[in-house]
């Protein structure tokens, strides 16, 4: 499931999703509208129905993190689509990978003045894909 959406909505999400988090009332409904317009499968675990075993919703299930009780949702026959709401929790909500690419991007430009923004791109792609192959923190 691709999220796409408000900041604030992306970061309410995961709360949301959680079995365990609470919401404002006002959050939980602005996030619930928006979820299930995006996936219409999200009604069935708000209502705590089939496919998801009554036994995910006991009160001993409180000391799973929520990505072990997706992961176990997943593993009960749970539409392939919505069992990726585990993804969804392991999720980095930093941008600093992204800051460090836009760095990189301006390092290389800064550099290279005379290179075109589309060649200055390319180069930013090839040096960060060498830096992964490397296992380098560039």
């Amino acid at each position: 499931m691709l999220i796409i959406g408000s900041k604030e909505h992306c970061q309410q999400v995961p709360l949301l999703l959680s079995p365990f988090f609470k919401l404002t009332m006002e959050q939980q409904q602005d996030v619930s509208t928006w979820l299930t317009n995006s996936d219409p499968g999200f009604i069935s675990f708000e209502a705590k129905a089939a496919p998801f075993p009554d036994s995910y919703f006991s009160a001993e299930v409180i000391n799973i993190s929520p990505h072990t009780w997706w992961q176990g949702a997943a593993g009960c026959g749970v539409d392939p689509a919505f069992a990726d709401q585990a993804q969804t929790l392991t999720v980095t909500t930093s941008l600093v990978s992204i800051e460090r690419v836009l760095s990189t991007f301006s390092f290389v430009h800064k550099i290279r003045n005379r290179l075109g923004v589309k060649k200055a791109n390319k180069l930013v792609c090839c040096y960060r894909i060498l830096c992964e192959i490397k296992d380098l923190d560039c």
